[in-house]
């Protein structure tokens, strides 16, 4: 295996809670030739103590602080600018490598000379780290329907700075619209059965507090991208990508919307709407 150097970015806003435990799972990573960026993004809990810890005890970690809270897609942004990796990835406060986590990714792109970005499965975790019922990532023909890359995926550097980095305006919705600028972009995506990250349902993620505004954000980066990049994907990509909208609408009750979407799908293939569940279609009927 190459020991290609791996730049792995740890954005913190106030996880103090679980921040040792995902830093701690780092250091214990079998391919040892990482440095770990810690991007403090003006945290007002116990986490700048806990990174100055870490600081002064592993000479592979380092810390950036912001003045004022800039949120993830910048915080991202900081921690890869400063970053000397040949391949770039990046994890949460609350999520948990497994120590083969890294050697395993690192393998994959260092094998497949072809290979752009590579992820894997991960598994899911309670807030007191037991195992909750999960399920597989999606192969990546499904990207501009859905973010179907977790938390466990790696990629060369060359992707991060030839698509531009995370935008601040796609704020919670920030990894898909960096995964579907790579994949317009013609990068190869290339999947792993490996499950090697814990991924943690927390009451207090962005994930669980701020799931309608995510959704909301969803759809209107699936609209806007189907419409700038209708030509790369094929009829049955894009039909399943309104159909899937339609169902986001569904979460935040946007009827009106999830009727131009469901015409929209019907423009590609009239019969679109029996691949639709009976409780949806009866949403859409207002039953």
């Amino acid at each position: 295996m190459r020991n290609n150097l791996v730049s792995i970015i740890l954005p913190v806003y106030n996880g103090a809670r679980f921040l040792r435990q995902s830093i701690d799972s780092v250091i214990s990573q079998t391919h040892g030739n990482f440095e770990l960026i810690i991007v403090d993004d003006c945290s007002t809990d116990e986490s700048p103590e806990i990174i100055a810890e870490y600081v002064n005890k592993d000479i592979r970690i380092r810390t950036i602080r912001h003045s004022h809270n800039q949120y993830l897609p910048q915080a991202l942004n900081t921690g890869f600018q400063a970053a000397l990796g040949d391949y770039f990835t990046w994890t949460s406060d609350d999520n948990i490598y497994k120590p083969n986590a890294i050697a395993c990714l690192v393998t994959m792109l260092s094998s497949d000379i072809e290979a752009d970005v590579v992820y894997g499965n991960e598994a899911t975790i309670d807030e007191a780290g037991n195992a909750i019922p999960g399920y597989d990532m999606d192969t990546p023909e499904v990207i501009p329907i859905l973010s179907c890359i977790g938390g466990y995926f790696m990629f060369k550097k060359q992707v991060y700075f030839d698509v531009g980095g995370y935008e601040s305006e796609w704020f919670l919705v920030e990894d898909w619209q960096f995964w579907l600028k790579a994949y317009n972009a013609g990068y190869k995506f290339v999947k792993t059965e490996e499950c090697n990250y814990l991924y943690r349902h927390s009451t207090t993620s962005l994930t669980a507090t701020k799931q309608q505004l995510i959704v909301a954000k969803a759809i209107e980066l699936s609209l806007r991208n189907l419409v700038t990049n209708r030509s790369k994907y094929s009829d049955i990509i894009v039909m399943r990508a309104y159909l899937k909208n339609i169902r986001r609408c569904q979460i935040v009750n946007y009827r009106a919307k999830a009727h131009e979407c469901l015409d929209l799908a019907q423009s590609i293939r009239s019969d679109a709407i029996k691949y639709l569940n009976l409780e949806l279609v009866n949403w859409l009927e207002g039953k």
